[in-house]
């Protein structure tokens, strides 16, 4: 993979090692911090980065088998995430709410602030343009 002369890495935030010995020292490293099953790999770009097997694959180990899906869906069970969507929805809808809200109350306090500075003139009169009460 070429990009105007120089090698693209897919990943450039990941730590780059020189060799591959490099790279099995920092997964040891990494997986003595972090815990899990870091390996080295060689990357397009030249260098060699690390990779939390285990992270890799969690979608792929979450996900349930084809035979296992069908006998769910004839039992008339729900999807095994189909919690975590409903409530991810029902936070949206709260966040969308919360944000009308207060945008609301900040329309409703900005058409507010002229009467109050005008009520707290310290006698002003609302009555016709050019009078006052105290050209009386």
């Amino acid at each position: 993979m070429k990009w105007n002369g120089k090698r693209h890495c897919p990943t450039p935030k990941k730590d780059k090692h020189f060799n591959e010995a490099w790279a099995k020292i920092g997964a040891e490293k990494q997986a003595e911090k972090y815990g899990g099953n870091f390996k080295g790999y060689h990357c397009p770009c030249g260098w060699w980065h690390t990779l939390d097997r285990q992270k890799a694959r969690a979608v792929d180990n979450a996900r349930e088998s084809r035979s296992a899906r069908r006998i769910r869906a004839k039992r008339g069970e729900p999807p095994p995430f189909a919690h975590r969507v409903a409530e991810q929805k029902r936070e949206r809808i709260e966040r969308e709410r919360d944000r009308k809200t207060a945008r609301n109350r900040r329309q409703r306090l900005a058409r507010q602030i002229p009467i109050r500075v005008w009520e707290d003139d310290g006698g002003a009169y609302f009555g016709p343009r050019g009078t006052s009460t105290t050209e009386q």
